[in-house]
Protein backbone atom coordinates (compact mmCIF):
# COMPACT_ATOMS: atom_id res chain seq x y z
CA UNK A 1 0.00 0.00 0.00
CA UNK A 2 1.16 3.47 -1.11
CA UNK A 3 2.10 6.09 1.86
CA UNK A 4 -0.66 8.30 0.05
CA UNK A 5 -3.33 5.78 0.89
CA UNK A 6 -2.14 4.88 4.01
CA UNK A 7 -2.03 8.58 5.11
CA UNK A 8 -5.79 8.84 3.85
CA UNK A 9 -7.08 5.72 5.92
CA UNK A 10 -5.37 7.11 9.14
CA UNK A 11 -6.74 10.26 8.39
CA UNK A 12 -10.16 8.73 8.04
CA UNK A 13 -10.24 6.93 11.36
CA UNK A 14 -8.91 9.85 12.98
CA UNK A 15 -12.15 11.82 11.72
CA UNK A 16 -14.77 9.31 12.34
CA UNK A 17 -13.19 8.69 15.82
CA UNK A 18 -13.28 12.71 16.34
CA UNK A 19 -17.06 12.25 15.36
CA UNK A 20 -18.13 9.48 17.68
CA UNK A 21 -16.47 11.50 20.54
CA UNK A 22 -18.37 14.35 19.65
CA UNK A 23 -21.77 12.39 19.45
CA UNK A 24 -21.13 10.80 22.73
CA UNK A 25 -20.67 13.96 24.24
CA UNK A 26 -23.44 15.80 22.45
CA UNK A 27 -26.02 13.11 23.58
CA UNK A 28 -24.76 13.04 27.39
CA UNK A 29 -24.88 16.43 27.63
CA UNK A 30 -28.50 16.47 26.11
CA UNK A 31 -29.88 13.51 27.65
CA UNK A 32 -28.13 14.33 31.04
CA UNK A 33 -30.39 13.46 33.73
CA UNK A 34 -31.11 16.41 36.72
CA UNK A 35 -28.54 15.31 39.87
CA UNK A 36 -29.07 18.03 41.94
CA UNK A 37 -32.19 16.40 42.99
CA UNK A 38 -29.53 13.60 44.54
CA UNK A 39 -27.52 16.15 46.72
CA UNK A 40 -28.45 16.59 50.39
CA UNK A 41 -30.37 19.49 51.39
CA UNK A 42 -28.41 22.34 52.42
CA UNK A 43 -30.93 23.42 55.36
CA UNK A 44 -32.49 20.85 56.76
CA UNK A 45 -35.97 20.66 58.20
CA UNK A 46 -35.96 22.70 61.55
CA UNK A 47 -33.47 24.85 60.67
CA UNK A 48 -33.27 28.35 61.12
CA UNK A 49 -32.55 30.37 57.95
CA UNK A 50 -29.97 33.50 58.34
CA UNK A 51 -31.64 36.93 57.55
CA UNK A 52 -31.52 37.80 54.34
CA UNK A 53 -32.15 41.60 53.74
CA UNK A 54 -35.46 42.30 52.70
CA UNK A 55 -37.36 39.07 53.70
CA UNK A 56 -39.25 39.50 56.76
CA UNK A 57 -40.71 35.61 57.50
CA UNK A 58 -43.16 36.98 60.02
CA UNK A 59 -45.63 38.43 57.78
CA UNK A 60 -46.97 35.22 56.68
CA UNK A 61 -47.17 31.57 57.82
CA UNK A 62 -45.30 30.71 55.08
CA UNK A 63 -42.71 32.09 52.65
CA UNK A 64 -41.64 29.69 49.26
CA UNK A 65 -37.54 31.10 48.87
CA UNK A 66 -36.93 30.31 45.10
CA UNK A 67 -33.33 30.39 44.95
CA UNK A 68 -32.14 30.63 41.11
CA UNK A 69 -28.99 31.62 38.65
CA UNK A 70 -29.68 33.00 35.26
CA UNK A 71 -27.15 30.58 34.30
CA UNK A 72 -28.74 27.64 35.76
CA UNK A 73 -30.66 25.82 32.72
CA UNK A 74 -32.67 23.82 35.71
CA UNK A 75 -34.01 27.15 36.89
CA UNK A 76 -34.83 27.92 32.93
CA UNK A 77 -36.40 25.10 32.99
CA UNK A 78 -38.58 25.33 36.13
CA UNK A 79 -39.62 29.53 35.05
CA UNK A 80 -42.85 28.54 34.19
CA UNK A 81 -43.94 26.80 37.32
CA UNK A 82 -42.56 29.68 39.28
CA UNK A 83 -44.90 31.69 37.58
CA UNK A 84 -47.48 29.55 38.31
CA UNK A 85 -46.51 30.05 42.35
CA UNK A 86 -46.62 33.75 41.82
CA UNK A 87 -50.27 33.89 40.61
CA UNK A 88 -51.27 31.12 43.76
CA UNK A 89 -49.15 33.52 46.47
CA UNK A 90 -51.72 36.22 45.38
CA UNK A 91 -54.03 33.96 47.38
CA UNK A 92 -52.48 35.16 50.42
CA UNK A 93 -51.83 31.51 52.19
CA UNK A 94 -47.91 32.09 51.25
CA UNK A 95 -45.35 34.77 49.89
CA UNK A 96 -43.00 34.23 47.51
CA UNK A 97 -39.45 35.31 47.37
CA UNK A 98 -37.06 34.70 44.33
CA UNK A 99 -33.34 35.11 45.48
CA UNK A 100 -29.94 34.20 43.99
CA UNK A 101 -26.20 35.63 44.28
CA UNK A 102 -26.51 37.75 41.51
CA UNK A 103 -27.97 41.82 41.73
CA UNK A 104 -31.52 42.25 42.24
CA UNK A 105 -31.98 43.91 38.57
CA UNK A 106 -29.92 40.63 37.20
CA UNK A 107 -32.83 38.61 39.10
CA UNK A 108 -35.60 40.84 38.27
CA UNK A 109 -34.46 40.84 34.20
CA UNK A 110 -33.91 36.88 33.85
CA UNK A 111 -37.70 36.78 35.75
CA UNK A 112 -39.08 38.97 33.52
CA UNK A 113 -37.78 37.43 30.42
CA UNK A 114 -39.22 34.32 31.28
CA UNK A 115 -42.50 36.18 32.51
CA UNK A 116 -42.35 35.59 35.89
CA UNK A 117 -43.87 38.29 38.14
CA UNK A 118 -42.84 38.10 41.64
CA UNK A 119 -42.86 41.37 43.97
CA UNK A 120 -39.98 40.38 46.23
CA UNK A 121 -36.69 39.50 44.49
CA UNK A 122 -33.48 39.83 46.65
CA UNK A 123 -29.64 38.96 46.33
CA UNK A 124 -28.50 36.82 49.19
CA UNK A 125 -25.45 36.96 51.18
CA UNK A 126 -22.46 34.51 50.86
CA UNK A 127 -23.44 32.93 54.60
CA UNK A 128 -26.82 31.83 52.89
CA UNK A 129 -25.67 28.57 51.52
CA UNK A 130 -27.16 27.36 48.79
CA UNK A 131 -25.05 24.52 46.99
CA UNK A 132 -27.52 24.03 43.70
CA UNK A 133 -29.60 26.23 42.28
CA UNK A 134 -32.78 25.95 41.91
CA UNK A 135 -33.09 25.41 45.43
CA UNK A 136 -36.86 25.81 47.23
CA UNK A 137 -37.08 26.25 50.85
CA UNK A 138 -40.40 26.46 52.39
CA UNK A 139 -40.10 28.89 55.57
CA UNK A 140 -42.25 28.96 58.73
CA UNK A 141 -43.38 32.39 60.23
CA UNK A 142 -40.37 31.64 62.69
CA UNK A 143 -37.71 31.43 60.14
CA UNK A 144 -37.18 27.35 60.29
CA UNK A 145 -36.86 25.69 57.22
CA UNK A 146 -40.03 23.22 56.94
CA UNK A 147 -39.63 22.04 53.57
CA UNK A 148 -37.02 21.86 50.94
CA UNK A 149 -36.27 20.63 47.18
CA UNK A 150 -33.38 20.83 45.33
CA UNK A 151 -32.88 21.21 41.24
CA UNK A 152 -35.26 20.74 39.09
CA UNK A 153 -38.75 19.24 40.35
CA UNK A 154 -39.48 17.53 36.85
CA UNK A 155 -42.65 15.91 38.62
CA UNK A 156 -42.43 16.79 41.79
CA UNK A 157 -44.26 19.98 41.69
CA UNK A 158 -47.45 18.56 43.26
CA UNK A 159 -45.55 18.70 46.35
CA UNK A 160 -44.38 21.64 46.57
CA UNK A 161 -47.85 23.02 45.40
CA UNK A 162 -49.33 20.55 48.29
CA UNK A 163 -47.06 21.84 51.21
CA UNK A 164 -48.03 25.72 50.66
Amino acid sequence: MSRSRLDDITNLILCVTCVVVVALLGYRTLTERDTTARLPPTYANGDVMPAINGVDYSVSDKTLLVMVSSTCRYCTESMPFYSQLAKISQTGRFQIVMAGYESVESLKSYASAHGVVIDRIVSVPAEVRIGATPTLLLIDRSGRVASSWLGALRGREKDVIARL
